[in-house]
């Protein structure tokens, strides 16, 4: 009678870690797609990182876009972040759908 208690504590025992390590995998596989941003040439399930950033800036609309379209002045701004585009226009703006190369570099 011993014996048979023991197997079934120990039997117990393994189905309540072995459930606690599937919860845990669920859990950490889980996301939470309804917080991913939509990206026009890459589908979701072949995401492989979605991020995002926020700031405040002190500038009118128009200065801001007029810097953010300066492809060729976004080095001396960004010293984070570079970009190569294959294909873009005599001013440096990549024609749409161009595709190309982004460098994220920690300072």
């Amino acid at each position: 009678m011993a014996n048979n208690t023991v197997v079934y504590v120990s039997a117990g025992a393994a189905f309540v870690i072995i459930s606690i390590f599937f919860l845990i995998a669920f859990i950490q596989n889980s996301v939470d797609e309804s917080r991913l941003l939509a990206t026009p040439t890459i589908p979701v399930q072949n995401a492989v990182l979605t991020s995002f950033a926020s700031t405040k800036i002190y500038a009118t609309a128009d200065e801001v876009f007029n810097v953010l379209l300066n492809y060729k002045d976004y080095h001396k701004w960004s010293s984070v972040s570079e970009y190569k585009w294959k294909d873009v226009t005599a001013d440096g703006v990549p024609l749409t759908g161009s595709t190309g190369i982004f460098k994220v570099s920690c300072i």
